[in-house]
């Protein structure tokens, strides 16, 4: 299933794709992050969440 989602900063677009990542074993989620900072904090975040992540 492709999903696209285009909110404005603060707006829980990181939890939305932590959410299904934990809930279901979709196997592979692709996150695009536009700017390093977005990259830096989705990676601490799932660290933090203990799911499994390539950069």
């Amino acid at each position: 299933t492709l999903l696209i989602i285009v909110l404005p900063t603060g707006r829980g677009k990181t939890l939305i794709f932590t959410i299904l990542a934990v809930l279901r074993d979709l196997g592979v989620s692709i996150i695009i992050a536009l700017f390093n900072v977005l990259e830096k904090y989705y990676v601490r975040r799932l660290r933090l969440t203990r799911i499994e992540h390539i950069v």
